[in-house]
């Protein structure tokens, strides 16, 4: 869509630089009377005689307006470039003391197309050390599905190191896309709120944290790369993202939403451990006696219902695919 806003600028502009311009411009080449420099230096003086000038000055206006246009066409909208960090759904994640979780990352483009891809970003997030004793790395998950080439991507995707600022943390999700083929790697979702990867980290053992909500995360920023900005594939473009940043529930249960299998990570791997159990085989997820509900598969309970059925199953296949909230506990537990 860019490409064409472009292209219709520039005809409207070029048809009126041609209407105006044309007798004033003269472009050298060689014919066969074999005309060299200086006669070509003596046409361009009728540029600065009489009703020329004028025309020229006209030219120059005409070509600065353009420029402007297609300076102005590629201005980007802050507010259309999204980065969440935690439940996609703004929602506390919950968690447990000690536990080491993978903290998601998710990015939306501008949903008008308005603008080129994002060739270039930097997501970096800060965490109290008090709060976050480690941060161990993650992973970024953007052009994971390029298998076409054993060997090493040409594009880069990873988790900066650490970088330790008096009492707090920041690393960052790092991308640098590749535009050409066959190894084109981009970031654009026309509106769309897509995983880009995921920070792991340790938390806290400190019980007064127990059945507490916490907002401890913030922007980050490196000594190498600085601090949150995505960059267009013009090379020029540049805008810093709206950046929202989730909180932690620190549950008195040591089981997560969702997680079926009780390895304290929720992933597809836990659809095929609760299909495997409601077909006779397997044990069940973790149980928690919640108030008011008796002994509940909090593990297993996606949906937070309190009750562990197939309507859970097929929740968490809709958010793995994209669609609703993150999986959420039991409020009685």
């Amino acid at each position: 869509m860019t490409i064409y806003i472009l292209l219709d600028l520039a005809q409207n502009n070029i048809e009126l630089l041609y209407k105006w311009a044309k007798p004033s411009v003269f472009l050298y080449k060689k014919n066969r009377s074999g005309r060299d420099a200086t006669s070509l230096r003596t046409e361009l003086k009728i540029l600065k005689t009489g009703g020329n000038m004028k025309r020229f000055i006209i030219f120059i206006s005409l070509a600065s307006i353009l420029l402007c246009n297609l300076v102005l066409a590629q201005v980007p909208h802050p507010e259309n470039y999204r980065v969440i960090y935690g439940n996609r759904d703004g929602t506390p994640m919950s968690v447990q003391l000690g536990q080491i979780i993978h903290f998601p990352v998710w990015g939306a483009t501008d949903p008008t197309d308005s603008i080129d891809t994002v060739a270039t970003m930097f997501n970096p997030l800060k965490s109290p050390d008090v709060i976050v004793p480690e941060r161990l790395g993650g992973h970024c998950s953007l052009c994971d599905d390029d298998t076409s080439d054993p060997g090493p991507p040409p594009y880069l995707c990873y988790i900066a190191d650490p970088y330790h600022s008096h009492d707090s943390t920041s690393q960052g999700l790092l991308f640098i896309g590749e535009l050409s083929d066959p190894h084109s790697c981009f970031f654009i979702t026309f509106g769309d709120t897509v995983l880009t990867g995921y920070f792991t980290m340790s938390l806290t053992n400190d019980s007064s944290y127990l059945g507490r909500t916490i907002c401890p995360f913030g922007e980050g920023h490196d000594s190498a790369h600085g601090g949150a900005l995505w960059g267009f594939a013009d090379g020029l473009t540049q805008v810093i993202p709206v950046a929202t940043y989730g909180c932690l529930y620190f549950s008195p249960c040591n089981a997560v939403p969702g997680d079926a299998n009780g390895d304290s990570v929720f992933n597809a791997v836990d659809l095929v451990y609760s299909v495997n159990y409601f077909k006779g085989s397997g044990n069940p997820p973790a149980s928690w006696d919640c108030p008011g509900h008796g002994s509940v598969f909090v593990g297993g309970d996606a949906n937070g219902n309190c009750v562990f059925n197939a309507i859970d199953i097929t929740y968490c296949v809709n958010y793995l695919k994209g669609h609703g909230t993150a999986p959420r506990r039991c409020p009685s537990c």
